[in-house]
């Protein structure tokens, strides 16, 4: 199995203080080596997202980041699961996290991680951690993830934080959640929140033509235009008539729909 870890804290604090008890558990858990790839942004040197909106238009090979930010998209591919971490900081993400998902905010356009599985990790001296892993679920998923867990804490430290047993047996519950879900391979049928999306975006493909808007070409090339949702993930008929009616609506939109991204 293998895990990749994606630290959006400046150092090792309170948020991976908890990522080494899952990653211990998890190991525990396996009768395997488990391969943890970890990535910390700081370390990267990712500039930030210019907001040139190019991704979208020409597709994110046109991003002026492109090298740094297709290595991690490379890693999320190779991976069979993906621990996302990022401390509570004005209860939002931290600027190195927000940073990297600005970046591949192209993905919810083109979705794609469908087999993928995700844990969100956060701490917050007080109020924030919960809205801090529920924006991080929501977002990966609507990238494509199949399947999102959350660990929010409150820590009530600034420094050398040491994790309480109650803390330790929350860790350990919800790292064993997600071994099992991961070491299973099993796939979940999508969310209404996640077909709505994801129709909304297979619909406003029609808007433009290739040589104007990216979006156009990918959806035809995956022939991901031609279906409700990914094919290779579980998807009931009351579903696939759900997200076909979203994509109706939104063709019809898109096609009367003029895009500049002007910003």
């Amino acid at each position: 199995m293998k895990i990749l870890i994606i630290n959006g804290s400046a150092h090792k604090g309170n948020t991976w203080a908890l990522v080494e008890i899952v990653k211990k558990h998890m190991q525990e858990l396996s009768d395997r080596n488990i391969d943890f790839d970890e990535v910390h942004l700081k370390e990267m040197g990712l500039p930030f997202c210019t907001g040139c909106s190019s991704c979208f238009i020409r597709g994110n090979k046109s991003c002026p980041h492109h090298f740094e930010v297709q290595k991690l998209i490379d890693k999320i591919e190779e991976n069979d699961a993906t621990i996302i971490t990022s401390p509570c900081y004005s209860n939002h993400v931290s600027a190195l996290m927000k940073n990297f998902i600005d970046h591949l905010a192209f993905k919810t356009h083109r979705p794609s991680f469908f087999r993928k599985k995700m844990l969100a990790v956060s701490t917050a001296g007080g109020n924030g951690a919960k809205s801090c892993t529920k924006y991080l679920r929501e977002t990966f998923m609507c990238w494509g993830f199949n399947r999102g867990y959350e660990l929010p804490v409150i820590s009530n430290s600034y420094g050398e934080y040491e994790p309480p047993q109650k803390v330790t047996k929350r860790c350990e519950r919800v790292a064993e959640k997600f071994y099992k879900d991961v070491d299973s391979g099993k796939l979940y049928s999508p969310t209404f929140v996640n077909l709505l999306v994801y129709n909304i975006f297979r619909g406003m493909s029609h808007a433009g033509t290739e040589d104007e808007f990216y979006d156009n070409k990918y959806w035809k090339e995956t022939g991901q235009v031609d279906v409700a949702y990914a094919t290779k993930i579980p998807l009931p008929l009351y579903k696939c008539f759900f997200g076909n009616i979203i994509y109706y609506f939104a063709k019809r939109l898109g096609a009367k729909t003029k895009l500049t991204y002007r910003k």
